[in-house]
């Protein structure tokens, strides 16, 4: 009896695998229901998701997880595949844009980014960084989360006068930086988005130049903290 239960949950299982993984045809296109895709509608529209089904009453688009809409056969003219994003430029606040900056990310394969940051150190001097993400997800997905690593400026000492405000002491420090974030695209055709950081640093010279000058000058210890955050906009091509 228990042997038979095994081979009635195998075939189950290979069943349902089977239909997950199964294509559907749409006017004579394979479309495969794993993948998005950008539908050119009749209206002159265009909308992006996945295809749930494809009968006699249409095609049924999946959007998000809580949004579908089926179309009838006429109200969908052509469906393309999503062009590799390979290149994409934005700006933001954090080490990957140079604290106060803009950020430019080249992907020669669909989940690796190489990114390259410049911008302002705060009025110090000039913030770069150098660094790669590994995503999660595949091109064209609405959510993208991934882990990062930077080389670059994140750690800064910024003395003034209190009175005078004339600089005392201003350096940058290059380090390593290492965390993760998320991506979430704000538009069905995934041009803009919007991404948020975790970091922490690693930059023991900076850390120990702090040390020393904390006391005589009343350095702020939440400034040491090796917990930094990265907002940004960004723009894929």
């Amino acid at each position: 009896m228990l042997k038979k239960c095994y081979v009635i949950t195998l075939l189950y299982l290979l069943i349902s695998v089977n239909l997950l993984s199964q294509n559907f045809y749409f006017k004579g296109k394979e479309i495969n229901p794993n993948q998005t895709y950008i539908f050119i509608l009749s209206n002159g529209t265009q909308t992006s998701g996945k295809v749930l089904s494809v009968n006699e009453e249409g095609i049924t688009i999946q959007f998000s997880k809580t949004s579908m809409y089926t179309y009838k056969y006429d109200q969908v003219v052509s469906i393309n595949e999503f062009a590799p994003a390979n290149i994409s430029v934005g700006a933001g606040f954090g080490i990957p844009y140079g604290i106060l900056g803009m950020l430019l990310e080249v992907k020669p394969v669909d989940y690796i980014g190489f990114t390259a940051g410049i911008g302002s150190a705060l009025f110090i001097g000039v913030g770069w960084s150098v660094g790669c993400r590994f995503y999660f997800t595949p091109s064209g997905s609405q959510f993208s989360p991934f882990i990062s690593g930077y080389y670059g400026i994140n750690g800064l000492v910024n003395i003034r006068d209190a009175y005078t405000y004339s600089s005392i002491i201003s350096e940058t420090y290059p380090g390593i930086s290492g965390g993760g974030g998320l991506t979430y695209s704000i538009d069905e055709m995934r041009k803009h988005a919007a991404t948020l950081e975790i970091l922490y640093i690693y930059n023991p010279k900076f850390y120990d130049r702090a040390d020393k000058l904390k006391y005589t000058y009343s350095i702020s210890e939440f400034g040491l903290f090796p917990i930094k955050f990265a907002v940004g906009y960004r723009y894929t091509f």
